[in-house]
Formats: structure tokens, C-alpha cells, sequence
């Protein structure tokens, strides 16, 4: 399926920089995520949020609603310093993202690295040590029990 790129209103902003993307093949997508700064991600009370993890492994700076798994489990500080922004109301949104976009380039590119590394706790890598060890917990006690 091809993506749709939706022109903000020019009393929004400058139309040369932001882009709406919605349904974009993933090759589209990893494409514009490479020339993008900031992923926004406004569902509220999702249960985990995949996509905003693969906003932050892209290394974007991701801006998403406080709640659920986004809020309690992915956007989470990383060494006491902020992995990305949180909000709940639409002028809380643009609130963050004109905090983000105001932020002098290096001090983004620090959020974005941060986000980047924070993201790789939900790696394959990550998860198949998880399982090896907890399932090791589960064969001692089934040996103790049995």
C-alpha cells in the first residue's frame, strides 16, 4: 500500500517542514524515518507501542501520549535524563513539540541517541536472553516440586 503525505495548514507551519505520513509500506517508512527528527505517536492507553520503539531505535525523538505502555514502560528516562515527551492534550502536544524543535541541535541529537539507546531493551537479543534465563528459574522448580 502506498503511503499518503498529508500538507499541514501553512498557519501551522513552514510546508516544507512537516509531513503527515499515514500507511506507508515499512521500506517507505524506514526511508522517511532516516530524513525525519521527531516521531509523534498519539494513542491513547495503548498496551505496549511497538512503533514507538522503532521510532527510538530509528532515533527519532519521540513525542506520545502519557499513558499506557508508551508512558509506564518505553518512553522512560534513561539515567535520570528523558528519552523523549509526554502528553495528553492537544495543547500539550504542541507544547512538546515546540519544546523539541526549539531544542539547539546537539541537545535533540543527545535525546535521539538517548532514545536510541534506551529502544535496545526490546531487542531480540534482549528478549531470548529474558526467556533462556527465566525458563531456566522455572525448570529448577519444577525439579524441586516433582
Amino acid at each position: 500500500m502506498a503511503g499518503t503525505q498529508l500538507t499541514p495548514s501553512p498557519s501551522f507551519c513552514r510546508q516544507d517542514s512537516v509531513t503527515f505520513a499515514v500507511n506507508f509500506a515499512f521500506p517507505e517508512l524506514v526511508k522517511l524515518f532516516g530524513s525525519s527528527s521527531i516521531g509523534l505517536h498519539t494513542m491513547v492507553d495503548e498496551h505496549f507501542g511497538i512503533t514507538v520503539v522503532e521510532l527510538m531505535a530509528a532515533g527519532l525523538v519521540p513525542v506520545v501520549h502519557a499513558s499506557a505502555g508508551p508512558f509506564l514502560d518505553i518512553v522512560t528516562p534513561l539515567g535520570g535524563e528523558p528519552t523523549g515527551f509526554h502528553a495528553r492534550t492537544a495543547g500539550e502536544f504542541a507544547a512538546r513539540l515546540e519544546e523539541v524543535l526549539g531544542m539547539a541541535e546537539g541537545e535533540r541529537r543527545v535525546v535521539r541517541e538517548r532514545a536510541r539507546e534506551s529502544s535496545r531493551r526490546f531487542g531480540e537479543d534482549v528478549f531470548v536472553q529474558g526467556w533462556g534465563r527465566e525458563w531456566e528459574i522455572l525448570k529448577a522448580k519444577a525439579l524441586t516440586v516433582a
